[in-house]
């Protein structure tokens, strides 16, 4: 989708046209399609999962303010939460977040690479619980294998000065069952 267009006429014989985009942030789940949010939070396009570009990351569970292609589709609340968690991404360098899902406020979660839940709580602390992941990722795949798969939780994350730092809670996907597993990455 294109944010405008701008034509101007530079003489009688010159016709400029100049056309600029809404980079896309993020795929939104939406019924049994998916909407494609552009930075502006407006929905550029409506696409089936398969058409979902590379590396994008998908949101699940969020509430809308519009379903419909070129209106404002997340509220205030979801787009501040998805906003941080994308820019915290790029800031530290997580390239494995393949989605967030916010559809419980209080239990909000991230999925990398289709098999490493991480579950973050509330919204109080974002960009620090992503930044000590980002920490503890490379020790846990160190200690279960590069392909280890489970539930990394942080939702009673501290960054203290007390000595006491509290990170969190990892469980292997062989512990967690197979119902709540597929809950996890199955449900749009």
């Amino acid at each position: 989708r294109s944010d405008g267009v701008e034509i101007s006429n530079a003489s009688f014989y010159n016709l400029r046209i100049r056309i600029s985009d809404v980079p896309m942030a993020a795929a939104v789940a939406c019924d049994d399609k998916w909407m494609i949010l552009g930075e502006d939070n407006r929905a550029l396009e409506q696409v089936t999962e398969e058409q979902i570009p590379a590396g994008a990351v998908r949101i699940k569970g969020a509430p809308f303010v519009e379903k419909k292609v070129g209106s404002t589709l997340l509220d205030e609340r979801s787009l501040r939460i998805c906003s941080t968690l994308i820019a915290a991404s790029r800031t530290y360098g997580l390239d494995s977040m393949t989605t967030i899902d916010i559809s419980e406020r209080t239990n909000i979660a991230l999925l990398l690479e289709e098999r490493m839940q991480v579950v973050l709580g509330t919204e109080t602390n974002l960009t620090n619980q992503v930044s000590a992941m980002v920490d503890i990722l490379p020790t846990l795949y160190d200690h279960n294998g590069a392909d280890a798969a489970g539930r990394l939780d942080m939702r009673f994350y501290t960054d203290s000065d007390k000595g006491w730092d509290y990170k969190g809670d990892y469980l292997t996907r062989d512990v967690i069952s197979f119902t709540d597993w597929d809950a996890v990455v199955l449900q749009p």
